[in-house]
């Protein structure tokens, strides 16, 4: 998968930020398994954000596509989606503990 690089204007909107992030998981699934590389995701079940959807879409699988490059086949990278008010968070976390970290303003 190939992450573009483009302007994006930025005009948030309330996104369901658990659509979004299983969608992506979605999109990247086929990559990680040529990795052999499993993706593991654990969100709540309702998670509101200000976001602009492409950009946000773009931020994730930049994320993903670095977890991916830098984990070690039989590894996993696990996403998780929660809210720390005032934010939402989207954690990323490969099995040699790199974290990263997508903090957005709850809707």
């Amino acid at each position: 998968m190939v992450v573009e690089d483009e302007a994006i204007e930025a005009h948030p909107v309330a996104v369901d930020l658990v659509s979004v992030v299983t969608d992506r998981l979605r999109a990247w699934d086929p990559a990680a398994e040529r990795s052999g590389v499993r993706l593991v995701s654990a969100m709540a079940t309702d998670i509101q954000a200000l976001a602009t959807p492409e950009a946000l879409d773009r931020v994730l699988d930049r994320l993903l596509a670095r977890a991916l490059a830098v984990t070690p086949r039989g590894s996993r990278i696990s996403i998780e989606a929660r809210v720390r008010e005032p934010y939402a968070e989207v954690h990323i976390v490969d099995d040699a503990a790199v974290d990263a970290v997508i903090r957005l303003r709850a809707a």
